[in-house]
């Protein structure tokens, strides 16, 4: 029971409190319904904060897949196919398309996809558009689907490279691959003593052969095997990258001949780079005849656009020394008139001739009669070719093939004159006179001008043995090779 009583003129309530009234159940109600509408705003800003994020989220992610299978529709190492296969186009959309589905996430529904891929000459163009959505936080409330696009393109141009190889077979590249091996042959009678100049089939002494039998590792072996291992590079790259890669591959000693013409016959060119050999005994080194005809040969260089207009590289491999001679058949050899300083004109050792089909040295006896003087006296009884001289390479004439726009490498197999064993006065493995020359006047001044011969001082490669010049060809084809692909999205 309540009991009242009255306090200042008013009824108090005894007890238990029981005041609700029309004014406080109104109050209460708009506290309600206020909250509830609070709620559901609040429901419904992290609704929208959810989906914003996945839809940032699943747009970055498809758009990446978007680019990925761009590139993966003309990449070549991708789809495995040449610019020449049949039905490109096709395959290369559906390697997109693949590419492309791989990377949807589970939750999001792809509702068109499209992958075209367009060829025109060399270049081949992808272009990937894509609508997809996904099934809101709360779909009852919002949109019952979030929905978006977008697209990306890629091209790749399959580039021109032609590569032309120049190879020094002239005697000298016939020594030993390095000085140990140099060593060895100057005390060996099987290869006769070989110090310099060693020969090549065809003359008196076939110390190529006879090197061969005895196991030696000259020169042109390790230019040889480096060669078949590139040749092998430059094919996978073009498979790789379907560039269009083209060698060519020539030789030169006072006579210029083209092993194989610019080609992309892999196999060959490997045959090709097997059958160099040194030249023939008695030949001399014209490097700039060598060099013009080479230039004759090169057609019109560029950026690799187009076959008329490749990339052209030219690598030169030589020991970077010159002994042009003089000779009634002009058109295979020439002269060079600055090989030696002005001389008296009178025969260092007067009264000696070379013996016959000796070679251009003989074993002269005591000091020269004069110097400066003629040092190796050829004699019209003589069995030769004239007047020999030795010079180091002249930058100058690298210069043409350079002005026409094409890369020129070098690669100097280094010199490594190997003191001769015998002291005997009689022995020309002693007394060559051309050994104190090469050593003293010739041989420091090649590396300077193989370098100017260059197209830049990075173009110009040094192998001293067996080792370096297998290491500087693999980089002169490294460098050709990088320009293979070109692919931009």
């Amino acid at each position: 029971m309540i009991k009242t009583f009255r306090k200042g003129g008013r009824r108090l309530l005894a007890g238990r409190s029981s005041a609700v009234g029309p004014l406080s159940s109104a109050r209460e109600g708009g506290v309600a319904v206020t909250f509830a509408i609070v709620c559901v705003g609040l429901l419904l800003g992290v609704a929208v904060t959810i989906d914003m994020s996945r839809l940032f989220a699943y747009q970055v992610r498809l758009n990446d897949a978007a680019d990925a299978a761009a590139l993966a529709a003309v990449n070549p190492g991708t789809i495995g196919v040449t610019l020449d296969d049949a039905g490109q186009e096709a395959k290369s959309e559906s390697i997109g398309e693949a590419m492309f589905n791989a990377q949807v996430p589970p939750d999001v529904t792809i509702s068109a996809l499209s992958v075209d891929v367009v060829r025109s000459g060399s270049t081949s163009t992808s272009t990937v558009t894509y609508s997809a959505s996904f099934i809101s936080t709360f779909g009852a409330l919002l949109q019952p689907l979030m929905e978006f696009s977008g697209s990306a393109s890629s091209s790749h141009t399959a580039v021109h490279i032609d590569i032309h190889v120049l190879v020094d077979v002239s005697q000298s590249m016939g020594l030993g691959a390095d000085a140990a091996i140099q060593s060895k042959m100057t005390i060996d009678p099987k290869v006769g003593y070989c110090a310099f100049a060693c020969h090549g089939a065809g003359g008196a002494s076939d110390t190529v052969t006879a090197a061969h039998a005895a196991g030696y590792k000259l020169r042109i072996d390790v230019v040889k095997a480096t060669l078949d291992k590139m040749i092998a590079d430059a094919q996978a790259a073009a498979a790789a990258s379907r560039a269009t890669i083209r060698i060519g591959l020539y030789t030169f000693d006072t006579k210029f001949k083209t092993m194989m013409a610019a080609s992309s016959d892999f196999a060959a060119l490997k045959t090709a780079a097997a059958n160099l050999d040194i030249a023939v005994y008695g030949a001399g080194t014209s490097i700039q005849y060598g060099l013009s005809q080479l230039n004759s040969v090169i057609g019109a260089t560029g950026n690799g656009s187009t076959a008329n207009a490749p990339l052209t590289y030219v690598m030169l491999m030589t020991d970077g020394v010159a002994n042009p001679i003089d000779n009634r058949s002009t058109g295979e050899w020439t002269y060079a008139s600055t090989a030696y300083p002005a001389n008296s004109g009178k025969l260092c050792w007067p009264g000696q001739t070379p013996p016959p089909d000796a070679g251009p040295w003989y074993a002269p006896n005591g000091a020269p009669a004069e110097t400066p003087c003629v040092p190796d006296p050829w004699t019209t009884k003589h069995v030769g070719n004239g007047q020999m001289e030795l010079q180091p390479i002249d930058p100058s004439w690298c210069s043409p093939i350079k002005t026409k726009g094409a890369t020129l490498m070098t690669l100097y197999t280094e010199y490594a004159l190997v003191p001769a064993a015998s002291t005997k006065t009689t022995d020309w493995t002693t007394n060559d006179w051309r050994l104190p020359l090469m050593q003293s006047k010739i041989i420091p001044a090649i590396p300077d001008k193989m370098v100017a011969c260059a197209s830049k001082s990075s173009d110009a490669y040094v192998g001293a043995d067996a080792a370096g010049i297998d290491a500087a060809l693999k980089k002169m084809f490294t460098k050709a090779l990088s320009a293979a692909t070109r692919a931009t999205r």
